[in-house]
């Protein structure tokens, strides 16, 4: 019995993640802290000529260094390798420009979040197809324009079967001889106005009538009676699975223009990426807000737009070796420093953000 239970016991032990041995860093003053840190403006913005590392993430460790007594050595690495250095106890901290996520926390334990923001797309303002939302309205717009559309189609529909139950009444009336003889199913249906009031009147009319606008409605509404009227889905946009898509991730996803197809933009091509973006080459490209302004700032580039309608909340933290003992104290120091702060200031201003 005992054996089995130690049989378990190794077992789930076996399947649950590792932690790292004794002696790693604590978060006691003195100590000092390996960080490992990925490229991703303007979270973590490489050394400059000055040979100083910089962005949001780094200066807030600075800072927590500081206020704590900790020294930092800083390494870059590339994501990946920051992530194995991570997760095989080789490094105290990690720093990145990757959200959390469920995958990433399969292999990483993370500090409390230190910054929330959200996965969007930043598309050009003369595109019309995807500066804004479906049908250019926001989802109350998007409704009453599927509405408005299908009732016209239902008028339309109406009018038909009018005029198909004046001819109707004008074919009956012509008799025949033979077996069958034909009649006005009402002599005083004249013309496509009496057919009006010959459908109303009658009990099939009126059921003729609303199957006849339940139909235009429909058609209307789904554009399918002409191909040149784009099939109005409410709730979805064109973009929304390139947003979803770059979600929770560290790579940036593009749209290709014309064709639709996406490009993957890694950390060291989000340059080429964005002069792609400016010079036409790629519709949408997707991604976290802030990063995408600091692309878009760094370039110059106008006439753009941030479709946030399409936001996927996203959260930022330190990366932290599997069973870490320093995550309680760099909680700690981060609620700390932010009580103290007074509230959140944003890292970046983005275009068309309130001064």
């Amino acid at each position: 019995m005992v054996a089995a239970l130690v049989g378990v016991g190794l077992l789930v032990g076996g399947a649950a993640r590792a932690e790292c041995p004794i002696g790693q860093a604590r978060g006691e003053s003195g100590d000092r802290l390996r960080v490992g840190f990925a490229p991703m403006a303007p979270f973590v913005v490489p050394a400059g000529s000055d040979g100083q590392v910089r962005g949001f993430a780094i200066d807030l460790l600075r800072t927590l260094a500081a206020r704590e007594g900790w020294t930092l050595e800083l390494v870059e690495l590339s994501p990946d390798t920051l992530r194995e250095r991570i997760a095989d106890c080789q490094l105290d901290l990690g720093a990145g420009g990757r959200p959390t996520s469920a995958t990433l926390a399969e292999s990483v334990d993370f500090s409390r979040p230190y910054f929330s923001t959200v996965t969007t797309a930043v598309v050009h303002q003369d595109d019309p197809g995807r500066a804004t939302p479906s049908a250019g309205k926001s989802p109350g717009g998007r409704l009453a324009h599927a509405g408005a559309r299908g009732l016209v189609w239902g008028l339309v529909a109406l009018v038909l079967l009018a005029l198909a139950s004046w001819m109707l009444n004008v074919a009956s009336g012509w008799h025949r001889r033979g077996v069958l003889r034909w009649r006005r199913a009402d002599p005083s249906v004249s013309g496509p106005l009496a057919a009006l009031g010959w459908l109303w009147r009658s009990s099939t009319g009126r059921v003729l009538v609303v199957l006849w606008i339940a139909v235009g409605l429909v058609l209307g509404t789904t554009g399918r009676t002409s191909g040149a009227i784009q099939p109005l889905v409410l709730g979805e946009d064109p973009l929304r699975g390139l947003v979803e898509q770059a979600a929770h991730t560290e790579k940036l996803v593009g749209e290709r223009y014309p064709d639709g197809d996406r490009v993957s933009c890694s950390a060291d091509a989000l340059k080429a990426c964005f002069r792609g973006f400016a010079d036409g080459t790629l519709a949408a490209v997707a991604g976290p807000r802030e990063v995408l302004c600091s692309q878009v700032l760094d370039l110059a580039l106008d006439r753009v737009v941030l479709r946030d309608d399409l936001s996927v909340p996203e959260q930022y933290a330190f990366l932290l070796p599997p069973g870490s003992p320093l995550r309680l104290a760099l909680d700690r120091a981060l609620l700390r420093l932010h009580e103290d702060s007074g509230g959140h200031q944003p890292i970046i201003r983005c275009p068309g953000d309130p001064r």
